[in-house]
């Protein structure tokens, strides 16, 4: 019998709870307002204030503005956490995610730690973590040992050979399938979420993270990494052969890329 696939869950309570109840009902008025547009398009043109009726649906779908961790209150019933709810949307916060991930590895010192399933970062993101790891940070990625989509396996692998040549540590989860999406930067900074580091959830999906500085929860988060890591496999050589046939899968892959970015109507990041 097949292990559970592995995942992660955070419960929150206090101030962050906030946007995260804003989020839903603004994604859950979206959703109603693709279905009943034209009924809510009648009502605002038959109200005595129409302008004031169309700008409350607006308000009421707009996800709002990201919450920085410095802004949130600790509890006082719980000892004091910082902790941030991020949002990607295709509106205000197109890269919000990804500038986290990003903003936290260009200050990481000792360690990088990423669980992604489906990993294909853009050329920022990837540059981002070879440099790190070029001044000497121990960067570590779990990553699909039994994938469920082969063309998504084939994406993370080609980048294999860059990421290893920069001391960049690749381990693929064996036991089951893979469903975490977590990171964990030196022993305060983590991030559990809903987003992978791939052109779909970076660039196009709905995604959303909750991002903590705490040394506790890092430090918890860390150890089940590790644990995961002991129970991986460690990739030390490129799947992907060098030569002809090596450069025609990463020419296959990225120009898939490009066009699924470019039929969503965003180019240049791959």
């Amino acid at each position: 019998m097949d292990a559970p696939r592995l995942d992660f869950a955070v419960r929150v309570q206090g101030p962050v709870v906030l946007p995260i109840e804003h989020t839903a009902r603004a994604v859950w008025t979206r959703a109603a307002f693709g279905r009943d547009w034209r009924d809510e398009a009648m009502a605002a043109a038959r109200s005595p204030q129409p302008v004031q009726r169309v700008r409350e649906i607006v308000r009421r779908m707009r996800l709002g503005p990201p919450v920085r961790a410095s802004a949130v209150p600790p509890l006082h019933s719980l000892p004091p956490v910082r902790a941030a709810f991020v949002v990607r949307d295709n509106l205000r916060q197109r890269r919000a995610i990804e500038r986290a991930y990003i903003d936290a590895f260009r200050q990481a010192r000792e360690r990088i730690d990423l669980v992604s399933p489906y990993f294909y970062p853009g050329l920022q993101f990837r540059r981002t973590l070879r440099n790190a790891a070029r001044r000497g940070v121990k960067v570590r990625l779990l990553l699909q040992g039994r994938p469920d989509y082969r063309f998504a396996a084939l994406a993370a692998s080609v980048l294999y050979a860059e990421l290893l040549a920069q001391g960049v540590r690749i381990y693929e989860y064996m036991p089951a399938f893979l469903h975490a999406k977590v990171a964990v930067v030196d022993d305060h900074w983590a991030t559990v979420g809903s987003s992978n580091i791939d052109p779909l959830s970076l660039l196009l999906n709905l995604e959303a993270n909750v991002v903590v500085h705490d040394r506790a929860f890092a430090s918890g988060l860390a150890a089940q990494f590790d644990e995961a890591v002991a129970a991986s496999r460690e990739v030390t050589a490129p799947s992907v052969r060098r030569g002809v046939w090596a450069n025609v899968q990463r020419g296959f892959v990225a120009g898939c890329a490009r066009l699924y970015l470019r039929v969503g109507g965003i180019t240049g990041l791959y």
